[in-house]
């Protein structure tokens, strides 16, 4: 039996792919995303000293705001003006909702699609801009190098000077473990209407607790597209940022890179 199955952009197929896995799975995701990753840690130090806007795009179920409450106000004595939590899956989003947070907070919804569309989305956040922005688990999911480098633009405009932008890279290309949770794209193009010649190297379909029936779309920063990524991003964007510098260690499976607007 052929499949009828219209082929779209693969940037449009690849983000229902993923619509339909956190759809599907936010609640097992949301209990299997508890404590803060181990490079947040280390990002600490590099964030202004005056009460913080922070910025999370992609805040999942919010816990990046409890990492804010424990570590920077518990631990560190910073003040925090407000937070802005933003996330597409509105299941997670609810979750994150849900927090009571010592500081003002607004969870919105909202999908990298739009600016990627070159479409001017609202935001939250006011014109002031804030002082720490963050792609966290977020950037794996964006397909295509220009589609990710257009979206890191975006969001280094939206700091205020001395403000830092910050993403992590998911590493699971480089270690052996993840193989087995590789899915072939070829048992899925009919299904989800793929162009699998717009694939770029680096891209995946990964299972999730041993399921495999809802994939999910998964790409892999190598170190080449790392290094381009780290100069393009100073080379092209509207604001003036410094050379981008890592934080942190590899311990749990990412590498975070940070940017700090000069102007």
């Amino acid at each position: 039996m052929t499949d009828n199955t219209p082929k779209r952009h693969l940037a449009q197929a690849l983000d229902e792919i993923n619509r339909r896995f956190y759809d599907r799975f936010a609640d097992s995701f949301h209990q299997s995303r508890v404590h803060g990753w181990a490079g947040w840690y280390e990002i600490v130090d590099q964030l202004p000293a005056h009460p913080l806007r922070i910025l999370d795009l992609g805040c999942g179920n919010g816990r990046l705001s409890q990492f804010v409450e424990t570590t920077l106000i518990d631990t560190h004595g910073h003040e925090i003006e407000h937070f802005y939590g933003l996330e597409r899956c509105r299941d997670l989003l609810a979750f994150a909702a849900q927090r009571n947070t010592p500081f003002p907070a607004t969870w919105s919804e909202w999908s990298w699609a739009p600016v990627l569309n070159d479409q001017s989305p609202a935001l939250a956040v006011d014109h002031e801009g804030v002082d720490w922005v963050t792609l966290f688990g977020i950037m794996h999911h964006v397909y295509g190098y220009e589609r990710r480098l257009k979206l890191l633009i975006w969001a280094a405009a939206h700091l205020r000077v001395g403000g830092v932008l910050t993403i992590s890279l998911w590493d699971f290309g480089a270690h052996e473990k993840w193989d087995k949770k590789k899915l072939p794209w070829v048992d899925y193009a009919e299904s989800h209407g793929l162009d699998l010649t717009q694939l770029e190297p680096g891209d995946f379909l990964l299972g999730w607790s041993g399921m495999s029936d809802t994939p999910r779309y998964c790409h892999w920063v190598s170190r080449e597209e790392e290094q381009r990524m780290l100069n393009d991003v100073v080379a092209n964007a509207a604001v003036g940022l410094s050379a981008g510098f890592r934080a942190g260690n590899e311990g749990d499976l990412n590498r975070y890179w940070c940017w700090k607007r000069t102007s």
